[in-house]
């Protein structure tokens, strides 16, 4: 027997053109089905309104399992009795005063977050929107909490990065060169990746793309 429930709810960011920011995170439990309706607004800066003549804002849906996070253990918990004992959810530290986490589309309180929150914003922005040849120097196959909440291989401000979130490879465009995800690029890829360095420009379209993780 299925039970429904409205999640309705408002979401209210400020942003930065070229960065991957969070307007909602929904907890969902296993076997539960999830139905998406979005009406959104989304308005320039008057300072960048007149300078940018073409913008274009993604809206995407993502599904990121816990048992991606939590691994072997979340998994046997899963498949144990029903009097199984859950796993010790680990979190990362927090700065406890200042901005947090705003780019996670949270209010965040205390010193501590979920783990999850922040594994699975990272993988999506590694796997649809990093520039895959910019030289990060953390190992992805080795989980590194402080690089996860604090990407200091980058060379953003973490200030910034908590704020605004990561930034973005940049579309294609006859302006500035551009990059895909997964083009190659050579010596000016940092310049490509500064949002102070030249024009950012995008097509204004809002759009829902599901996509599993």
């Amino acid at each position: 027997m299925r039970t429904l429930y409205d999640l309705s709810h408002l979401s209210h960011i400020a942003g930065q053109i070229g960065r991957l920011q969070s307007v909602s995170i929904i907890p969902i439990e296993a076997g539960a089905s999830l139905e998406l309706h979005l009406d959104g607004i989304a308005r320039l800066a008057p300072t960048r309104k007149e300078i940018v003549s073409e913008c274009q804002v993604d809206i995407c849906a993502f599904y990121v399992p816990l048992r991606h996070t939590y691994g072997q253990d979340f998994i046997t918990y899963l498949k144990s009795a029903r009097n199984a004992l859950a796993p010790a959810l680990a979190g990362l530290s927090i700065p406890a005063t200042g901005r947090k986490a705003p780019y996670l589309g949270l209010n965040t309180f205390g010193t501590e977050i979920n783990r999850a929150l922040v594994n699975g914003y990272n993988r999506i922005w590694g796997m649809y929107y990093a520039v895959k040849s910019y030289p990060y120097n953390n190992d992805n196959a080795v989980p590194n909490d402080q690089w996860d909440f604090f990407p200091s291989a980058n060379t953003e401000l973490d200030e910034n990065c908590r704020k605004y979130g990561r930034l973005c490879a940049r579309l294609p465009h006859i302006l500035n060169g551009g990059n895909t995800v997964t083009t190659a690029v050579s010596g000016w890829e940092q310049q490509n990746l500064d949002p102070a360095s030249g024009s950012q420009c995008r097509r204004l379209s809002m759009r829902i793309r599901p996509t599993f993780v």
